[in-house]
């Protein structure tokens, strides 16, 4: 099941280790043993195909780690007590996982079952931020579990677990007989349980065994099927969801500052001489910046707010979880960035209500179907730039202060403030291939019942150029993550 070739893994000038030589069977278990920086948290990385080998290769069942297929197959439970999403309750963060693995008819199950098994139902309600070490280790283990995975990786999984649930635990692996295990760990216990051991040192000692008898088994567990792609992105958007309904006031909050700015641009408007470069029949200043500022909530979600997301995930270690899964980088990349674009949408939706209904912006000529398709192209063509965005984050680790130049720069370029024809020198002819402006001029268009069509069909045109640009880009941003063991930055 699993096979290790000359494995070697360097951080700068320091060899973790190297020259490894192993091989572990179908439903065998692996002790991975040695002192505290000895290796094994690295090892296991490697094997989750969240961190690059430097040389050798490793694979699961033929398939190399890291591959979407060893994904599939692995489940992987890294700081047990750690990589949890603090708002999600136990239960949603064990049906989360479930919903990238397993198909959506067997999900609900396959959850309430490893909950049962590791005496998980009395608190599955509770908020991970409430919960004791133990609990949330009880979790990350279900959370491994629940994917029906054939190699198993767990990393000092009972260091915070009672007897009682250190035995509910190993109850748990022994009716998974077909199971591969890797565990590492400093318990005498765990080691007896197990049919191999490997010590990891300052020079490498070769793997033995335990005087208990191998269980070499060729049925390994059978792969479970792929989730597909919309799946991926809306279990994503769901967990974004969950997180999102213990900030309802927050939410709120938000909406009412949105308001309040429109008034404020309202009540300036009324001190500024008139401009004819507005686009609509009044051609008011609020008028014209009244459109900007609808569309730059989409632009900021699509840029800063992902980018903000993604480096969220890795300081907390998420986005290594994520990383592990056998998840499409495209359907990872859209599905981070997927309730951020809808709650933008909405919010929106809810400003040109109010301008419309309360603020007196003139919309009696406006296309409304004209409207929501800008909005709608326009927030792709931009995730497109925040995924790119986002895919320098993961490798610089700056990203919010990035996405905010990002933003300020587009909303200067676009128009959204100022007419675009107010830029010194070239800017306003090199402006023209942005795509916030594109939108920008579309949705004054379409408001003011002028043209818009031609802006939605470019805009789609760059949506088919760039998003698939900025997914590679996001692909290569984890590769490079992985080989320098930064996709979580503690």
């Amino acid at each position: 099941m699993l096979q290790i070739r000359q494995a070697a893994r360097w951080f700068g000038r320091l060899r973790i280790f190297g020259g490894l030589d192993l091989e572990v069977a179908a439903g065998n278990r692996l002790f991975l043993g040695g002192p505290n920086g000895s290796g094994k948290t690295t090892l296991l990385r490697c094997l989750a195909g969240t961190l690059a080998l430097d040389s050798g290769r490793a694979t699961v069942d033929g398939h190399p780690v890291g591959s979407s297929a060893a994904r599939q197959l692995t489940g992987v439970c890294l700081a047990p007590e750690h990589r949890l999403y603090e708002k999600l309750s136990a239960h949603q963060n064990i049906a989360f996982v479930a919903r990238l693995r397993l198909p959506w008819r067997v999900v609900r199950g396959a959850v309430a079952r490893v909950e049962e098994e590791l005496d998980i139902v009395g608190y599955a309600a509770v908020p991970v931020e409430r919960c004791s070490a133990g609990m949330r280790a009880r979790v990350s283990v279900a959370r491994a579990l629940v994917g029906t995975p054939a190699l198993l990786l767990l990393d000092e999984p009972g260091r915070s677990l009672d007897e009682h649930a250190r035995g509910l635990l190993w109850q748990a692996l022994d009716r998974r007989s077909e199971l591969t295990v890797v565990v590492a760990s400093h318990q005498t216990d765990d080691r007896s349980r197990c049919q191999q051991e490997l010590t990891l040192t300052a020079r490498m000692t070769p793997p033995t065994r335990t005087d208990r008898p191998s269980t070499d088994r060729a049925g390994a567990a059978g792969r479970p099927s792929t989730v597909g792609l919309a799946a991926t992105v809306l279990a994503l958007v769901r967990r974004d969801l969950g997180e999102r309904h213990l900030l309802r006031w927050p939410l709120l909050l938000d909406f009412v500052f949105g308001v309040v700015n429109l008034v404020v641009y309202l009540f300036i408007s009324r001190v500024l001489t008139p401009s004819t470069d507005g686009g609509f029949p009044s051609a008011s200043y609020f008028d014209f910046v009244a459109a900007g500022l609808t569309f730059m909530l989409v632009v900021q979600a699509a840029t800063s707010q992902l980018t903000s997301r993604v480096s969220r995930e890795q300081r907390s270690g998420t986005l290594e979880l994520l990383a592990a899964q056998p998840l499409p980088v495209g359907a990872l990349a859209v599905g981070l960035a997927g309730y951020p674009f809808l709650f933008a949408l909405l919010r929106a939706a809810v400003y040109l209500l109010v301008l419309g209904t309360l603020l007196g912006l003139p919309v009696a000529r406006a296309h409304w179907w004209a409207v929501a398709a800008l909005l709608l192209v326009g927030g792709a063509a931009m995730m497109s730039v925040g995924i790119a965005l986002a895919a320098i984050a993961v490798v610089v680790g700056h990203g919010d202060a990035i996405a905010r130049l990002a933003v300020v720069g587009l909303s200067f370029l676009s128009g959204t403030y100022f007419p675009v024809t107010a830029l010194p020198g070239v800017l306003p002819e090199l402006t023209v291939v942005l795509p916030s402006r594109l939108a920008l001029d579309g949705l004054r268009g379409a408001l003011s019942g002028g043209p818009w069509a031609m802006s939605v069909l470019t805009l789609l045109a760059a949506t088919a150029l760039l998003l698939p640009m900025s997914i590679l880009l996001f692909h290569r941003a984890l590769a490079v993550a992985a080989r320098r063991g930064t996709l979580t930055r503690e």
